[in-house]
């Protein structure tokens, strides 16, 4: 673990940040795509009759990847945030930032 106020320190943080705010606009991204999914799963669904069962199960398969992708990425932006707040309190013990990042 680098000096807090080192270099290699601060460069740390920076890199944690742009990791954070890259899982923010994915986990967004992912978002919006999760709701248009559900759209067309709730579009099939309605008129199943008029859907192929070809149609209806790649709107199922796509619409659960995009939510397991999702899911993934929210838990992953959950992790940076943490790890981010611990990084931006540069007096905490180097022993409670191990503590910390070995509890993930």
């Amino acid at each position: 673990m680098p000096e807090p106020k080192s270099n290699a320190y601060k460069k740390k943080l920076k890199e944690i940040q742009e990791q954070t705010s890259t899982a923010i606009r994915e986990v967004d991204e992912l978002e919006a795509l999760d709701k248009v999914m559900r759209k067309k799963l709730v579009t099939v669904s309605k008129d199943f009759n008029n859907y192929s069962e070809e149609n209806i199960k790649d709107a199922y398969e796509k619409a659960s990847e995009i939510r397991v992708r999702y899911f993934t990425k929210q838990q992953e932006e959950k992790n940076l945030r943490e790890k981010e707040q611990i990084w931006s309190m540069p007096y905490v013990s180097a022993r409670h930032i191990k503590k910390c990042r070995d509890a993930y």
